[in-house]
């Protein structure tokens, strides 16, 4: 089973842009072990991982990890209008495996 290691909710001192590359890694491993695009963990699960399974690892799931009134979080702005995020289908799945820092006009 994968442990989330990178995330929002995790301090880090790495470059910036490391979160969607995890992701990407995370996914892209497991589907090179079986050619099975089908295989946990999917765009959905590798999302959850990289935003709430952290806080849940940690045990601060009630201080961070979603986005709800009283927790901190730090927000990417993605800009769903660059080349990259064509075509706009599956918005989760355009996250996961096309997101940048690069693209992210803002993070808040």
């Amino acid at each position: 089973m994968l442990v989330p290691e990178d995330t929002s909710d995790v301090p880090r001192v790495r470059p910036q842009g490391v979160l969607f590359n995890t992701m990407r890694t995370a996914m892209g491993l497991q589907r090179a072990t079986t050619l099975n695009a089908k295989i946990y963990p999917g765009v959905n699960d590798v999302l959850r991982m990289s935003t709430l399974g952290g806080a849940e690892v940690l045990g601060i799931v009630d201080k961070v990890g979603s986005l709800t009134p009283g927790k901190k979080a730090d927000i990417i702005i993605l800009d769903p209008g660059t080349v990259n995020f064509a075509p706009q289908v599956d918005w989760v799945s355009q996250i996961v495996l096309s997101g940048d820092h690069a693209i992210s006009p803002e993070i808040l």
